[in-house]
């Protein structure tokens, strides 16, 4: 029962092999809730029906399949729940039933009852074959976990403190690939630092208010309400995990803990939150400045900055004024520019993790890319090294 979390964490030990080992999953995939069956009700017309004192039958023909272009979010409400992803991306073989056909899934394609496969232009939200077949695909453990949380965290819960248990069946088949690690709240031990530079995808609206009740550390994507997703880089040379602390509550697999707690190293900056920018794409942004702000070399991208949450909201609301440090955590491949974290002070040496921001070097006539990311480095590495605790 998937509102039940005592039930699941017992069923999403054997959820992974139950989906692996089937021959076929059927989906009832036009299905706006559990109450609309497996048939959409229109196809009840089109039904032979008997003519009154004859022994003929007759039926009005059902309309074409419709074009590629036309099958979009109304044909696919299921693949929108985040509790269904898992079940797609760990079965062999589906077949989904649409409202006017059926489709055909496997790990390399999504075929339609009328024959159309799917790619490119014509590729309904959530339909991408490529990203049902990521551990055949991507063998990397980081990047295709960072795949597997872009696609899933962009999807629906009707309860937000199902964040971590809705995808545990893939967290039980990765741990089989990942024998030596250790999985907490969303986040690998061994590929830490690779993880923390999750970006909250938040392009057209204001992100929600964290919510207490979830068991996440700030410093953990599941503590963000909105789609994240990771910038190809690396990590910054000089950050160092010092200390990992935490509390484990239920079954590994499912990463819920409390009292946690990561110990970073690393260069560090002060911004200050100067005024709200309105941008024609992105939600209002938090135009930062550097302090102090005579730093002629170096810039902070206006356009970078994503909150982690609404913070207007909580018991410490930001405000215009307020100054936070960035520990910059990865530099952006082929860019100039490294990805920092933005961390206000809770108490004296500990910090929450508020958004992320990206600093690049100011171009200058002239200059070539490696120009730009060398001096971008040799601002960084000019920066003070400091200890911050991040809760």
């Amino acid at each position: 029962m998937q509102d039940d979390k005592d039930d699941w964490k017992e069923a999403a030990a054997t959820m992974a092999m139950t989906y692996e080992q089937a021959h076929l999953t059927i989906a009832a995939t036009w299905a706006s809730d559990s109450d609309c069956g497996l048939f959409a009700s229109d196809r009840e017309p089109y039904k032979a029906r008997k003519l009154q004192d004859h022994e003929l039958y007759i039926h009005t023909d059902g309309p074409v399949f419709p074009p590629p272009a036309a099958v979009g979010w109304t044909e696919f409400p299921l693949l929108s729940r985040a509790w269904v992803y898992q079940e797609r991306l760990l079965s062999s073989r589906m077949v989904h039933f649409g409202k006017d056909q059926m489709f055909w899934q496997c790990p390399t394609r999504f075929v339609a009852e009328s024959g159309w496969t799917y790619t490119g232009d014509y590729q309904p939200p959530h339909v991408d074959p490529s990203s049902l077949n990521l551990f055949e695909v991507i063998e990397h453990p980081v990047d295709r976990w960072h795949k597997l949380v872009k696609m899933y965290s962009g999807l629906d819960l009707t309860y937000a403190s199902d964040r971590l248990p809705a995808v545990a069946a893939i967290v039980e088949r990765e741990m089989r690939l990942r024998l030596d690690d250790v999985y907490i709240a969303g986040m690998w031990q061994k590929t830490l630092l690779s993880d923390l530079a999750w970006v909250p995808f938040n392009v057209g609206s204001v992100p929600p208010a964290r919510i207490p009740q979830i068991r996440s550390p700030t410093w953990a994507w599941p503590s963000s309400q909105v789609q994240v997703y990771w910038w190809s880089g690396s990590p910054e040379p000089s950050l160092r995990l010092v200390d990992l602390s935490y509390t484990r509550v239920g079954p590994a697999h499912i990463g819920e803990v409390t009292n946690a707690s990561i110990l970073l190293e690393g260069h560090v900056y002060t911004i200050r939150w100067e005024k709200t920018l309105e941008q024609s794409i992105f939600v209002p942004e938090a135009c930062m400045e550097i302090v102090p702000p005579s730093i002629s070399d170096v810039k902070l991208h206006d356009w970078s900055t994503r909150m982690d949450f609404d913070w207007s909201t909580g018991d410490r609301p930001a405000t215009i004024g307020d100054t936070f440090v960035v520990l910059t955590i990865s530099l952006l491949s082929e860019r100039d520019s490294y990805i920092g974290l933005i961390l206000r002070e809770v108490t004296d040496g500990v910090f929450e993790r508020m958004g992320t921001i990206a600093i690049g070097a100011v171009s200058r006539a002239g200059m070539t890319t490696p120009q730009k990311t060398q001096m971008i480095r040799d601002f960084v590495e000019e920066l003070p090294i400091r200890q911050v605790k991040i809760i």
